[in-house]
């Protein structure tokens, strides 16, 4: 399902129109003291190199985080060893990732739980840029289902829109994971994420 482009502001707009009351956002509730899966807050990681739905692979937090003059900006990263950014999210919605599933993870706090309204969008990045969002129990999820997930959307290309909604219970994660199906993905192509998720009326 490729999801046609709207403007980020035109985006926002929609969603308060709705009458739902916005609760986060990505980028203004970016955590840049702590990264950690907790009710109500935005933690960053990967898979290592493999996939979300790969049994042999566990959900790995981001430990690191460069100088902000690295890559202009508070940011989380796996090694900051690494000469390149390869793979960092950062405080503005920037995703530096090449062919491995780069994660911005939200776990649902008590006074969201019930139906969620989520809006935004991803832009730049390429063609290739591939983003899904799943919705699981909690990190510790099981062999079985990882095998068995399936994403609540799907698309790829530079410009995507988010607009849906979804039932989701206390303490459930959502994943918003970014990568690039190029044969030669470029990590120095970035893509710009940014995401509100509220009550949805």
């Amino acid at each position: 399902m490729k999801s046609l482009f709207l403007p980020l502001v035109l985006i926002f707009s929609a969603a308060l129109s709705f009458g739902q009351e916005v609760k986060t956002d990505n980028v203004s509730d970016f955590d840049t003291e702590t990264n950690e899966i907790a009710p109500g807050r935005w933690a960053y990681g990967w898979f290592g190199r493999g996939k979300v739905t790969d049994p042999r692979m566990s959900l790995r937090l981001f430990t690191n985080s460069y100088p902000e003059e690295k890559v202009r900006g508070k940011n989380w990263t796996v090694d900051i060893r690494k000469a390149e950014a390869g793979w960092t999210i950062v405080q503005d919605g920037r995703t530096y990732t090449d062919g491995a599933e780069i994660v911005w993870i939200y776990q649902i706090p008590a006074k969201l739980a019930g139906k969620v309204a989520i809006r935004g969008s991803l832009e730049r990045g390429g063609a290739s840029r591939r983003m899904r969002v799943y919705k699981i129990s909690d990190e510790f999820f099981s062999s079985e289902d990882r095998e068995n997930l399936r994403p609540i959307y799907e698309g790829d290309g530079d410009a995507q829109a988010l607009d849906f909604t979804l039932e989701a219970l206390e303490n459930e994660l959502l994943l918003f994971i970014v990568d690039d199906t190029a044969e030669k993905p470029k990590w120095t192509n970035p893509s710009l994420l940014h995401v509100m998720i509220g009550n949805a009326p």
